[in-house]
């Protein structure tokens, strides 16, 4: 292995042994090299090298320079006449780039982090190149960037684990902190605050005095204010009798919160901030967040932190009493209680938290305003609702975040259910499902892991669908209102009063996050009244004028007061009914959960109401997909007792639906179902099974059932079907070849499509022209095409059409050799293709990577990719993009010289396209064979299937592609014997030779170096 280890110094080793270099500027290139990873132009190196030499006598250094290296380094090194680049000739150690990898996210490191080990000091410490301006600028570069991620790394280790009370490894982060940067006072003062949690006040103490003396030494100035402050009151904690702190300890786990716990804590830093309410449901876990975030700021607080517990405080006038026994003021009977507790702090500094103060709001407002009036008093409170004081500062604290895998919520659930099972095998994606039913809330979490003891996962995950009674407590020492979620939600509804009651209840008619608008207008609910339960923590607010419930509160809602009568019900479905025929389509999304409801509710309730909503919904599923999602939907109401031409319409649109998907065999049966259809939709029916025809390769019965689609929807007036009916002739003629008819099909449902104002329509015919125009090698007209396509696109979000879009300028792109992009835009189709459910779509972007990964000699990818799309055809019985995936397939394995599979999935490929009467894949499949026949030397063989393709790309008027197969013949020709009409072949290619159309050929190159073989 080549060792580089290049932090704290510089050394480089192969195998264990050293290597000696004839020069320092010899061993620094090879840094430089390797860590850049690129390619250098020799002259660019040079200059930097040698900035004060000419041109000419810096690359005579350079030469030199690289022919003196060590011959075991040589091998590591790539070079050419005009480059010079790091080739690995075997396993690596590079130690900047190991360090700046694993941190290139500072906020990942962790403790336990053996790559912390790694900085060892700055980059390249004690190295010099003279004469070399631009390499030591590179060097200077790099030593600060890496330094920059050593402090950002190990300020944040040594935070999180003060965060973590892991203070053994903080101390060891912030030493290193501090040596990196010893006259940075934040970083001393958390070496100092780390020494402190653990008891070493002399030594907290000791590194205040270092640094005084340091500032003296180095800036002739004193440590700021804020150190000083620290270092008094480091003084006053040493001195502290013990017991003085009342931190409580808890038996269940504190996990992640990081976020909270650094604005938290910065919050409590601040001067200003003298009153800081963390606002939060029930069981959303304030008090163990007030508790991690005070240990923090613990030790900022001369009498430390002191937590007062209220929930089971029944009257306010108790509160003096209790803060008092905690803070440890004796209160004597003559005395007025509020004066004595005063007097007893006004000479103390401490942060006081106030826990579950909520029950005895407003009556307690008035010792909390005398409190703030103690200028060294702190107070944190958790609390339900906010106190409505000037000086109160809030902190929202929700649930546990719920992003993935591996999120916090799924790391307590994982730690508590190792206290309760330790054995039991808990996968995270079940355990994020049953943290997502509570909403990420710690209390829930706990319930449902506690659960594990009697139950399995699938049972609570049943069990608490069916009602938050089933998941409860049983522990002694949990207080009653912690023991169900229903217990602390029937706590908050019983400090409401009963119109406030009645407004929380009414909202549970919404699901998902809901408008203000719309809170209005279905539940007559005001503005103020929704600010008062956003008060009281019993709703969210979201962006802009939304507001919600979580998920486990609307269930409680539903379960225990649910809202008698069907008004509410109907209020909710017509308001949305009516949102949705007016809202942008971008804006749906947002109301899905509310949609749905309405959407079922109407399915049930009010049929005719689907009738209006129909066409908008489709609308927005064909722009956005997902389509399994778009199949649920039309199921979901096909599933109640519709009858007649709504079942009909329901059933052609679930077709469509099946098709997008490629379920062909089920849509077909489908399609064969419907009955009932009105005039307005049966044209759409025929237009439906004419598109599946097409998809299967049935051209014929296509072109009848697509024409049939036409008349019927022409004389029902039903523009739409007969624009789509048109388009998919224009298909049709575009497979076969025929690209004049195929575009004056397309421009007729332009028309139609614009003088409709369809722009679904309109930008899907637009990409369809410019598919067109791109194989008659009009590409300025065909990204004219596109660029129009985009615009609409762009303007509704519609995903659907962009993937269809960058798959069409991925092969603009491919044509014209500019194979990265093309690559990028067929992977980017690749992801909302999938996204979409779009499995037609999946298979062209597939086959379109498999094409550009082989044009770009990336082989295995390609046949990979090209595998992958096979498999789809096959699954999905699409036989046309079979046939063409086939092709593709055979000329990636005759590149590898796989020539036997190249054979089979050649002749396989043809029967296809002979099959289908796709000649387009046909002259590929023939093609392909001939290549493959042609490296066995089998010339002969490879001279039919060339005629026969030249034949087809004659009769489809394709002249570039022509060419193609014109110069595989004639070089057929020549090395079967044939000189004179290799020949002639070529003459008739030459005067096409310099024309850019010739770039929508497989291998231009290809087509050159046959001429020039033939025509010297």
């Amino acid at each position: 292995m080549l060792r580089l280890t290049t932090l704290g110094g510089l050394q480089i080793s192969l195998n264990q042994n050293s290597i000696s270099f004839a020069a320092r500027r010899a061993e620094v290139l090879l840094v430089y090299l390797a860590l850049t990873g690129q390619t250098h132009e020799r002259e660019a190196l040079a200059t930097m090298l040698w900035d004060d030499r000419t041109q000419k006598q810096s690359l005579a250094n350079l030469r030199s320079l690289l022919a003196q290296l060590p011959a075991e380094i040589k091998p590591y090194v790539a070079t050419t006449r005009r480059t010079v680049a790091f080739a690995p000739a075997g396993p690596i150690w590079l130690d900047a780039a190991l360090f700046a990898e694993r941190f290139a996210d500072p906020a990942t490191a962790s403790p336990e982090d053996r790559e912390l080990a790694l900085y060892q000091g700055d980059f390249l410490h004690g190295v010099f190149v003279p004469e070399s301006r631009g390499l030591e600028e590179w060097i200077a570069l790099t030593r600060e960037r890496l330094r920059q991620i050593a402090l950002n790394v190990y300020r944040l280790t040594a935070q999180s684990a003060l965060h973590e009370r892991r203070y053994e490894a903080g101390i060891l982060a912030a030493r290193q902190l501090v040596a990196l940067d010893p006259l940075r006072e934040t970083s001393q003062r958390l070496l100092m605050r780390l020494l402190a949690r653990t008891g070493e006040f002399n030594a907290a103490l000791r590194q205040y005095a270092d640094l005084e003396a340091l500032l003296a030494e180095e800036l002739g100035v004193p440590p700021a204010a804020e150190t000083n402050r620290l270092a008094e009151r480091l003084r006053a904690a040493r001195a502290r009798p013990a017991g003085a702190s009342h931190l409580t300890s808890h038996l269940t786990p504190f996990v992640g919160r990081r976020q909270e716990l650094t604005a938290i804590s910065a919050l409590l830093e601040q001067r200003d901030c003298r009153l800081l309410n963390l606002i939060g449901t029930g069981g959303a876990g304030k008090t163990r967040l007030a508790l991690a975030a005070a240990a923090m700021v613990e030790q900022d607080f001369w009498q430390g932190v002191v937590f007062v517990p209220l929930a089971d405080l029944g009257e306010a006038s108790a509160l003096v009493g209790a803060i008092a026994q905690q803070v440890g003021c004796p209160l004597i009977a003559r005395g007025e209680p509020q004066a004595q507790l005063l007097a007893f702090l006004a000479n103390r500094e401490l942060l006081l938290i106030l826990d579950n103060i909520e029950h005895l709001l407003p009556a307690a407002l008035t010792l909390l305003q005398a409190l703030l009036r103690l200028e060294q008093v702190k107070l944190l409170v958790t609390s339900r609702e906010r106190l409505r004081l000037s000086l109160e500062h809030t902190f929202a604290v929700q649930g546990l975040a719920l992003d993935g895998l591996e999120s916090e919520a799924v790391a307590l659930f994982q730690r508590c259910v190792r206290r309760v099972q330790p054995d039991l095998v808990a996968p995270a994606e079940t355990l994020l499902e049953l943290c997502e039913l509570v909403d990420g809330l710690p209390l829930g979490i706990e319930l449902l892991a506690a659960a594990t003891r009697q139950r399995s996962l699938a049972e609570i995950k049943i069990e608490i669908g069916q009602s938050l009674r089933n998941i409860a407590s049983d522990l002694v020492d949990v207080p009653e209102r912690h023991r169900t979620l229903q217990a602390v939600f029937a706590y908050s509804w019983q400090l409401l009063s009963p119109a406030e009651q009645q407004t929380w209840q009414k909202l549970a008619i919404f699901h998902g996050p809901f408008a203000r608008q719309a809170a209005r207008e279905v539940a007559d609910v005001s503005r103020a009244e929704l600010e008062r339960l956003l008060d009281q923590s019993l709703i969210f607010q979201g962006a802009g004028e939304r507001y919600g419930l979580l998920a486990v509160i609307r269930q409680y809602l539903l379960e225990q007061h649910p809202w008698s009568g069907s008004e509410l019900a109907e209020a909710h479905a017509n308001y949305f009914a009516t949102w949705l025929a007016n809202a942008a389509l971008t804006d749906v999304a947002g109301e899905l959960p509310n949609l749905e409801a309405m959407w079922t509710w109407a399915a049930g309730h009010q049929p005719a109401l689907l009738v209006h909503i129909l066409p908008r919904l489709v609308r927005y599923f064909l722009h956005n997909g997902p389509f399994a999602e778009m199949e649920r939907w039309l199921r979901l109401a096909l599933d109640h007792s519709l009858t007649g031409s709504l079942e009909a319409r329901l059933q052609v649109e679930l077709v469509r639906c099946l098709r997008l998907q490629s379920r062909l065999a089920e849509a077909a049966e489908l399609s064969h179902q419907v009955v009932g259809a009105s005039e307005d939709d049966v044209g759409a029916l025929f237009a439906e099974r004419g598109m599946l025809a097409i998809a299967n390769g049935r051209y014929d019965e296509a072109i009848e059932l697509l024409t049939e689609a036409v008349r019927l929807a022409q004389l029902a007036d039903d523009y739409e079907s007969a624009a789509v009916a048109l388009r998919s002739l224009g298909v049709i003629q575009a497979q076969r070849g025929q690209h004049d008819p195929a575009r004056i099909l397309f421009e007729q449902a332009l028309s139609v499509f614009e003088t409709a104002e369809d722009d679904v329509g309109i930008s899907q015919t637009l990409n369809n022209l410019g598919i067109v125009c791109k194989n008659l090698n009009d590409f300025p007209a065909a990204r004219a095409h596109y660029e129009r396509a985009r615009t609409i696109f762009a303007t509704h979000g519609d995903r659907l059409g962009e993937s269809k879009l960058l798959n069409n300028l991925g092969i603009i792109a491919r044509i014209q050799g500019d194979y990265e992009p093309a690559q990028a835009h067929f992977q980017r189709a690749l992801e909302l293709k999938r996204a979409l459910g779009e499995k037609q779509g999946e298979i062209l972007a597939l086959n379109n990577l498999g094409i550009v990964a082989g044009q770009m000699g990336q082989l295995p990818a390609a046949v990979a990719h090209l595998q992958a799309a096979l498999a789809l055809t096959r699954q999905r019985a699409e036989r046309r993009h079979e046939g063409m995936v086939l092709s593709n397939l055979a000329r990636i394995y005759q590149l590898q010289d796989e020539l036997a599979q190249a054979l089979s999935a050649g002749e396989a490929a043809l029967a296809i396209a002979r099959e289908l009467a796709d000649e387009t894949t046909a002259a590929y499949a023939l093609l392909h064979l001939g290549q493959a026949l042609g490296r066995e030397r089998r010339w002969r063989e490879a001279l039919t299937y060339y005629r026969e393709a030249l034949e087809i790309r004659e009769r489809l008027k394709q002249p570039y592609l022509q060419l193609e197969v014109q110069a595989h013949l004639a070089q057929a020709l020549w090395e079967s014997g044939a000189r004179a009409a290799a020949r002639a072949e070529v003459e008739q290619i030459k005067p096409y030779l310099a024309d850019a159309g010739l770039q929508t050929a497989e291998a231009p190159a290809q087509i050159h170096a046959i001429c020039r073989q033939i025509l010297p």
